[in-house]
């Protein structure tokens, strides 16, 4: 929320987006859910990368933030947690691990407004985003 108090009023009415962790615990997310609401931001982007280094990836000995299909596990249910803590007040933006339609679709079934592409585009090319777009008209 101190970031927010201070980047809001720099807006100038912009709107601002809030980005969480899927690292918090759930209760810390939940909070961070409720600042972000009272502070004022637009909406949520759930999540960022993550720290943790799930065995299924080949990259237990490397630091830094990890992103892509490692991430969607967790992303997935900390995503639903921030749906859940922002009761419809802000819209929540899902990414972290979307590389299908069908991950895409899963968002949005959750309550997520809008699905944000990272990794996926990177690993599956700029034709991601037709084809999600195509899955979903259907």
């Amino acid at each position: 929320a101190r970031i927010l108090d201070a980047v809001l009023p720099a807006a100038g009415g912009r709107p601002v987006f809030g980005k969480l962790s899927p690292d918090l615990p759930p209760p810390a997310l939940e909070s961070a859910v409720e600042r972000a609401v009272r502070a004022g931001a637009a909406a949520i982007v759930a999540t960022n990368t993550t720290r943790e280094r799930p065995g299924t990836t080949g990259r237990l000995g490397e630091a830094g933030g990890l992103s892509g299909a490692a991430l969607w596990p967790l992303a997935r249910e900390r995503i639903a947690r921030v749906i859940a803590a922002a009761d419809g007040r802000v819209p929540v933006i899902g990414t972290g691990g979307v590389d299908a339609p069908g991950r895409a679709r899963e968002l949005l079934g959750l309550g997520c407004r809008a699905v944000q592409l990272l990794t996926g585009l990177v690993f599956e090319g700029p034709g991601l985003v037709a084809r999600i777009h195509r899955a979903l008209e259907r």
